[in-house]
């Protein structure tokens, strides 16, 4: 009985070092923010997929701004430090990253133009907003 209780005592101590480890890298992972750019070559929330008709009547509704007209690659190194612990955390450890306007587009529906903007200047998207980028990178 009396070891029992010193194995249970043992489990509960790692149960709560492992308990704080995860709040820890979750609490490193949401809240450094950075500032950060991408380099003026790579640079897409300029990019205007508006399209004038005929007419000249302007963009087309419900297009989006941001998504580029062509693909474009991003060096993983060029990230900030913490874009680049997500992308290991959910298992993408490439040199680099070809994001198309399918993904774009898809991440744009997902989370919205104005967090995809945020992300693209270096904020550092959550778990849940990760897993969702991860689902748009397979289109």
């Amino acid at each position: 009985m009396r070891g029992l209780k010193i194995l249970l005592i043992i489990l509960i101590i790692l149960s709560l070092i492992i308990v704080m480890g995860v709040g820890y890298i979750w609490y490193r992972l949401v809240f450094s923010n950075p500032s950060y750019s991408l380099p003026a070559q790579q640079t897409v929330a300029t990019t205007s997929t508006s399209k004038t008709s005929e007419n000249g009547a302007g963009s087309t509704p419900g297009t989006s701004t941001i998504v580029p007209s062509e693909p474009f690659t991003v060096g993983v190194s060029d990230l900030p430090e913490s874009q680049q612990k997500v992308l290991n955390t959910l298992g993408l450890d490439q040199a680099s990253l070809t994001i198309t306007p399918a993904m774009v587009e898809c991440a744009v529906g997902a989370l919205g133009e104005a967090r995809v903007a945020e992300i693209k200047n270096g904020a550092t998207p959550s778990l849940s907003e990760g897993l969702t980028l991860i689902s748009c990178s397979k289109r």
